[in-house]
């Protein structure tokens, strides 16, 4: 029985050390996710508590979870590479699965960023969650949200709302026009673009080893041999080359580029979009490109699935933000409240600004007013 709701999210996570990979050591083993818990708990404990008539509380690192224990009990390193080994074991010690259990008995758990292995164990305990992340495809008028769950029930209460792809191509369609108006970067026929990505990201986890493109030289060469102009743009919160010179590639073929991403993709000339993980592969495909992802996706979306089935993702714009969607979504599990009909329509931006990370989508869309307005023509 579902006596509340839990918000959680990734409570293995440490702060990443200076060096952007992570230090061990207790001074550096802080929790690093413990605001983005609080801001989707701000963002929808009301809805949840509306829709079923229950508490929403909070568990996080420190905050009714003990994490310096859980690392023990798996006995890993404090540290961001610990983190990664512990986002991809396959086999948990029995006192961690306990541990884990006693924090989210007898609850419906709602995270953001949840690690994987934390979602295998809450499947074994038959705890059901639903994980929120952030949709990869990020150039709408607003970003939105990709959902996952591990029960049947709200997965397919949920599929109503999933939104087509289709629509993404207007999107795409309406950028690469506005990227006419902007100066042109020199790009020479069938180039490739790699695209990098942080040193620390739960989507470059494989085996418990955080990658970069080191990882991938063999692959990165037969791909890219006799290749003349090899684009690469890195990540706007790593400028390091994440592995491009540990590739084996001639540095002559190699040109750095701090053109706009979406810019980018809008080149004709540029035939193909390679990354580990980035999102911009996802994106890449609405432009025209072919993507070639070198990890393992992040994403499975049900759209287009055979047999959609629970643990796909499912894209959820709007709707999330109305209670009658969580009624829906819960009806199947628990009790819930009437429907009250209300609907949001946030406008463009909102969850950009609430979170302060706009993915560059500003660079192309929004700052050139600034940049009127400071030259005094607006």
């Amino acid at each position: 029985m579902i006596e509340r709701v839990i918000f959680t999210g990734d409570f293995l996570r440490p702060l990443d050390g200076a060096d952007g990979l992570g230090l061990s050591g207790q001074a550096a083993f802080r929790p690093s996710q413990t605001e983005n818990i609080a801001w989707f708990h701000r963002l929808m404990r009301r809805r949840l508590a509306e829709a079923t008539g229950l508490g929403c509380e909070v568990r996080a690192w420190g905050k009714g979870i003990d994490t310096p224990l859980l690392y023990r009990l798996l006995e890993l390193d404090r540290s961001i590479s610990g983190w990664a080994e512990a986002c991809s074991m396959l086999e948990v010690p029995a006192e961690a699965v306990r541990h884990i259990e006693s924090v989210f008995r007898a609850s419906l758990v709602i995270s953001f960023e949840l690690p994987e292995s934390v979602k295998r164990i809450l499947s074994h305990l038959r705890i059901p969650f639903i994980d929120v992340v952030i949709h990869p495809v990020r150039f709408l008028p607003d970003v939105f949200f990709a959902i996952q769950t591990n029960r049947a029930e709200i997965f397919h209460a949920m599929q109503a709302h999933d939104m087509p792809s289709a629509s993404f191509r207007d999107w795409a369609d309406l950028l690469s026009a506005s990227v006419v108006r902007l100066p042109q970067p020199s790009v020479a026929r069938d180039t490739a673009l790699l695209i990098g990505q942080t040193n620390v990201d739960r989507s470059l986890i494989s085996a418990g080893v955080l990658q970069n493109f080191g990882h991938h030289a063999e692959r990165l060469r037969s791909l890219l041999q006799g290749q003349d102009q090899i684009l690469f743009k890195p990540h706007p919160y790593n400028q390091a080359p994440f592995g491009l010179y540990d590739i084996g590639l001639p540095h002559r073929a190699l040109h750095w580029t701090s053109t706009n991403v979406y810019a980018l993709l809008a080149q004709e000339n540029i035939d193909r979009v390679i990354s580990i993980s980035s999102s911009v592969l996802i994106e890449a495909g609405f432009f025209g490109k072919q993507a070639i992802m070198l990890g393992k996706p992040p994403f499975d979306f049900a759209e287009g699935s055979r047999e959609p089935h629970p643990a796909q993702h499912l894209g959820i714009y709007d709707a999330c933000f109305e209670t009658d969607f969580w009624r829906d979504a819960l009806a199947p599990v628990l009790p819930v409240t009437r429907r009250c009909g209300t609907r949001f329509r946030r406008p463009p931006n909102t969850l950009r600004l609430s979170l302060r990370n706009f993915w560059g989508y500003n660079e192309i869309t929004t700052d050139f007013l600034v940049e009127l307005h400071r030259a005094g023509r607006a």
